[in-house]
């Protein structure tokens, strides 16, 4: 696959993207935004797609870069999309949904919808170079983000501390993304994508539908209390083998509504 904005590569089943923006610190642009959703597209049908490794390319000084987060200099193709806001939510949504296990690996400047990109993923290695942080509200005045900066940030680092990267604009570290449950593991800069490959290999060589289904089991189960994750583990492992995530999610709904008309 030929990308302008992105740089795409496959290693056993091993899909690896990699932002390539390094004059703007790989901001996301409309046409890179277009790219990604067709990666996206590409792994939601294609069964031999086992894993998925989100990186960025270094800064136009050489730097260790993730995303700074939307190309500001682009407003004008994203203005001319008033839906352009519902599309980037949906992109990381898609991201977070995708029945494989996916791997940002995150070095130098992660911020804004940078930031938000990272989150969706399942897993997260950082760097020694990172600098992490939300400025949504420092810079546009609001600290919603487009992407769920306000919605998946507390859920995975706690209110308090989504709070204090809102309200401050502040960049932490590596230490600090450990610390606070937003990276898995930590490497040197230039170890970063080889420690990213190693757990995707490990992931690789697992049951795909065993992972599938305890991938949607996790995501969703997060959303219920626990006596009713443990009730749909019970309902699902069964049926694990042909199960989707779309079909889990279904599921879910249906037994958290017969949940509720029991109650």
């Amino acid at each position: 696959m030929d990308f302008e904005a992105i740089q795409y590569e496959r290693e056993d089943g091993i899909v690896i993207v990699t932002l390539s923006n390094p004059a703007r610190l790989n901001a996301i642009s409309v046409k890179m935004s277009s790219e990604i959703d067709e990666v996206i597209s590409e792994i939601e049908t294609d069964q031999t797609v086992r894993a998925l490794i989100f990186t960025g390319g270094p800064d136009a000084k050489g730097r260790p870069c993730f995303s700074a987060g939307a190309d500001l200099t682009d407003a004008a193709a994203m203005a001319a999309r008033p839906a352009y806001r519902l599309e980037i939510q949906d992109t990381t949504s898609r991201l977070a949904d995708l029945p494989i296990a996916t791997i940002a690996a995150v070095d130098g400047i992660c911020t804004a919808g940078g930031l938000e990109v990272a989150l969706a993923f399942d897993i997260r290695v950082v760097g020694e170079s990172l600098r992490f942080g939300d400025t949504h509200l420092k810079t546009v005045g609001f600290g919603l983000g487009g992407a769920g900066a306000s919605t998946r940030f507390p859920r995975l680092i706690g209110a308090s501390n989504a709070k204090y990267f809102a309200f401050t604009g502040d960049l932490l570290g590596h230490d600090e993304a450990l610390r606070m449950g937003f990276a898995n593991r930590s490497f040197p800069s230039e170890q970063l994508l080889d420690g990213a490959k190693e757990i995707a290999r490990k992931a690789a060589a697992m049951s795909p539908e065993g992972l599938k289904i305890t991938k949607a089991h996790i995501n969703i189960g997060m959303q219920m209390s626990v006596n009713e994750a443990l009730r749909f583990a019970d309902q699902i492992v069964p049926l694990a083998a042909p199960q989707t995530y779309a079909t889990s999610r279904r599921m879910a709904d249906e037994f958290a509504k017969g949940s509720r008309d029991n109650a």
